[in-house]
């Protein structure tokens, strides 16, 4: 247990600013939060109890690839942000 957002939360704030893998490990081990995990950006939701070897050597280049096939999420302050403004003379 988290003490002041659940995982879900963290997730979805973890994707506003990076494309890190993330994997939840949860008690909540339901189908509708395994989605919802997902829809949040997990890589991967396992859920407790789980079986160590699902976390082989081999998971985490293969979680890392799944998070750099990801489009970056948008940058308020990046020039593609701006570009209204620089091309129509906006403030």
């Amino acid at each position: 247990m988290l003490p002041k957002l659940d995982g879900f939360e963290v997730c979805r704030r973890i994707r506003e600013f990076s494309l890190v893998p993330v994997v939840m490990l949860t008690a909540r081990g339901e189908p509708v939060d395994k989605l919802r995990g997902f829809e949040m950006g997990a890589d991967d939701y396992l859920g407790k109890p789980f079986v160590p070897a699902e976390l082989w050597p081999g998971y985490a280049p293969s979680c890392a690839a799944a998070s750099k096939a990801r489009q970056p999420p948008p940058r308020p302050w990046s020039a593609a942000a701006r570009l209204p403004s620089i091309c129509c003379g906006g403030g």
